[in-house]
């Protein structure tokens, strides 16, 4: 019987850098790196796709493994459309593909997708260096978790340690007490199944603590410098007026009000960025309906002779707006559609796409956390670290300063 191979790429679960397929899920990406080859066949529009880039097929050379034929198929195409694809430059990831990466880190994937996103950026606009804070941050993480990952190779525990918590001294926000008592803590756990190390209740809050706020902090870093960077470059791009309703807390409200929320519904932020779009127009929630795109026309392969009336029209558009109100988040397409219908082209439809999208992230990775299984910290200790947003904002601000809209 022949060989199978298995197309094994697992990143590690290291918050200072997490899996690269963990933050593009959280703004609507492929949460797998199957899900994001199939994405990338789709937008190059193939008649029909090549063998193996079927759903079964990838799923499963991904996990039992595929004939060497079957791979080589995969990974030719991969390599093929390395040039156009806008999510991520494949070739690091083509040559990790058969080797187990995870005591390697994240950084060579997120390396290879920052490369791609510099080139795309330089083609698109060539004089402008957009989204640098976003960049510099990604990469520096990246050197990071290099150098610990390289060091730590070679060294003991107290070492790790160290490495660790210079990472969290010089790179994060992370409360650097609570980080020290919690990882001279966690070398004496052992787990086998279960946990025969019994923490006290203090020394467990202190772990569970660190271990949300070293997650969170990734995350509210990379959400701060995208929004700096949207105010910076909609505020060059003379799109001030977003530019100043950012540079005034715009987000920070909006995921503030999200939080404090008794429903706490997943879309909770983008509705409340909906009601400000409102609000500012005064525009009522049946004209704020009116701009969601018409809905699409039925497939059928028998051909419909009578057009929707207005009315229905009218109530689909309504029903959809409920639904984006709750728990139904609106697809790219709807959402782009959506904006260029209710923004002006001179306001910067791009950069309000941009912001929604941050919106519905932060939806999404509120809900991650509160689904988490806690034994010391209940769902309020997770929403007060929620709140920390703001911090980050005046954090990453010092670091990373700009001009102040006029």
């Amino acid at each position: 019987m022949a060989k199978k191979i298995k197309l094994a790429y697992s990143g590690s679960n290291f918050a200072l850098l997490p899996p690269i397929s963990d933050v593009v899920s959280l703004f609507g990406g492929p949460a797998s790196t199957p899900a994001m080859i199939r994405m990338i066949a789709r937008h190059r529009k193939l008649d029909k796709p090549p063998a193996g880039l079927d759903k079964k097929t990838l799923n499963k050379a991904f996990d039992t493994g595929v004939s060497s034929r079957v791979a080589d198929k995969i990974t030719d195409f991969m390599i093929d459309v390395n040039s156009d694809c806008k999510y991520l430059s494949i070739d690091e990831l083509v040559r990790m593909l058969q080797e187990n990466t995870a005591e390697r880190g994240n950084g060579p994937v997120w390396l290879a997708s920052i490369q791609g996103l510099k080139e795309g950026l330089q083609r698109s606009a060539p004089d402008k260096p957009l989204l640098r804070r976003t960049i510099s941050f990604i990469e520096g993480r990246i050197e990071v978790e290099a150098h610990i990952f390289r060091v730590a190779q070679q060294a003991d525990v107290p070492l790790y340690i160290k490495l660790l918590l210079d990472a969290v001294k010089n790179h994060t926000l992370i409360n650097y007490s609570n980080a020290e008592k919690s990882l001279s803590i966690l070398p004496m756990l052992r787990v086998d199944g279960e946990c025969c190390w019994l923490l006290s209740s203090e020394e467990g809050e202190t772990i569970e603590v660190f271990c949300l706020q070293f997650y969170l902090d990734f995350y509210f870093s990379l959400l701060v410098c995208i929004e700096l960077d949207v105010i910076e470059d909609s505020f060059v791009a003379s799109e001030s007026c977003l530019a100043s309703e950012l540079y005034d807390g715009l987000l920070s409200e909006v995921f503030t009000k999200s939080i404090d929320n008794e429903k706490r519904k997943i879309n909770q932020a983008f509705e409340n960025l909906l009601d400000h779009w409102r609000e500012s127009r005064s525009l009522s929630w049946s004209q704020i309906a009116e701009y969601i795109p018409d809905p699409e026309p039925m497939r059928s392969r028998i051909p419909c002779k009578r057009a929707r009336s207005p009315e229905k029209i009218k109530e689909t558009k309504n029903r959809r707006l409920h639904e984006w109100r709750n728990d139904t988040m609106p697809t790219d397409d709807q959402l782009e559609r959506f904006i260029n219908n209710l923004i002006p082209e001179k306001d910067g439809q791009f950069y309000h796409f941009v912001i929604a999208k941050l919106v519905l992230g932060w939806g999404r990775l509120l809900h991650r956390f509160l689904e988490k299984k806690t034994k010391y910290i209940n769902h309020q200790d997770i929403l007060n670290h929620f709140k920390c947003y703001s911090e980050y904002r005046i954090w990453m601000q010092s670091r990373l300063p700009f001009k102040q809209p006029e």
